[in-house]
């Protein structure tokens, strides 16, 4: 792959978020780590995130690469609700404690108590994540997923970190 710049002036700044070890890149590009949870200010722009990288890692590595035959699809819809809560709790809108706080919650699937009503805390997982929307239906949505066979749960969370992957090689 060519990069060229000679036709822009000024610096220039590279976001690559491949979930690979990053090239040799000329002098000439800067490097840089997005945190897109910095941007959301809602959960409108939690949940328009986690679309864009949703459809991103489709393309990037696919879920055949973790389940051979299967349709990710499922697990995509599936998976939507909780990155949503878990990048809205993660924004400044919420804790602002950014990816760091969301790849460490993303690991954390511990269901509250059965008819516990979810609580906000600053402690990492999707239980609280959720908690931080504020909005019972994605709260529902991501009980709903935690309480799934164990199988079923875990290849929505395995889609939930394909999807962070590329933050979690530059943290």
């Amino acid at each position: 792959m060519q990069m060229v710049a000679s036709r822009r002036a000024g610096p220039i700044a590279l976001v690559d978020l491949r979930p690979v070890t990053a090239p040799l890149y000329p002098n000439d590009f800067v490097g840089y780590r997005f945190d897109p949870t910095a941007l959301i200010t809602g959960l409108d722009d939690a949940k328009a995130t986690a679309q864009s990288l949703l459809s991103t890692s489709a393309v990037a590595l696919s879920g055949s690469a973790f389940r051979s035959g299967a349709d990710p699809g499922p697990w995509d819809r599936l998976a939507f609700a909780p990155l949503t809560c878990l990048l809205f709790a993660a924004s400044p809108a919420a804790t602002g404690l950014g990816m760091d706080w969301t790849l460490e919650a993303s690991e954390n699937l511990d269901a509250p108590a059965l008819n516990s009503r979810y609580q906000t805390t600053f402690d990492p997982g999707w239980a609280a994540a959720a908690a931080w929307t504020g909005d019972r239906l994605f709260e529902a949505r991501v009980r709903a997923v935690l309480g799934m066979d164990a199988k079923q749960r875990d290849s929505v969370k395995m889609t939930v970190t394909k999807v962070l992957t590329a933050w979690l090689l530059t943290a």
